[in-house]
């Protein structure tokens, strides 16, 4: 089975925020289509409100089997790329990411990571297109038919179905 890697970068940003709980929380502000020559934790924006960091790069895994999933994806109004973040206090950490809206979706189930959806850049378009164009396969879609409840409980008890 072919499988096709994408190496992005990502940015997050620390945002400060008024609680009496924390006084700040982490966000993912953009992914990038490669990965830059720059250390990661580096600062590439900062204002009053919250600073912007290179948090690091993540694989986007690309699979034959999942190329409806990612049509779904590019279909949507905003295409994206998920990112699933560990936050520990001051610091935090890319975990992974997809383009694959149904895994994205999953990714939220822990307690102990955080995940959003952002925007995806168009040269992750472009190459997720020729993926799809590839691999893609148009599988009908095929309904199964059930039995009826009465049915099933004539051939139970041994009669005539």
């Amino acid at each position: 089975m072919s499988v096709f890697c994408i190496e992005i970068g990502l940015i997050v940003a620390r945002r400060r925020v008024h609680s009496a709980w924390t006084d700040h929380v982490w966000l993912v502000r953009a992914a990038l289509p490669a990965v830059p020559v720059t250390p990661v934790g580096t600062v590439v924006f900062e204002n009053d409100q919250e600073s912007c960091h290179f948090a690091g790069s993540a694989r986007l895994m690309l699979h034959p089997a999942l190329t409806a999933h990612y049509c779904d994806n590019l279909m949507a109004l905003q295409p994206s790329v998920w990112v699933q973040l560990r936050t520990d206090g001051d610091s935090c950490r890319v975990c992974a990411a997809t383009v694959d809206p149904y895994e994205g979706e999953a990714m939220g189930d822990g307690f102990a990571t955080l995940v959003e959806a952002v925007a995806m850049p168009f040269e992750i378009q472009r190459q997720l297109q020729a993926f799809i164009a590839t691999f893609h396969v148009e599988r009908p879609f095929v309904k199964r038919q059930r039995r009826s409840s009465v049915v099933q409980v004539r051939a139970a008890e041994g009669g005539a179905a």
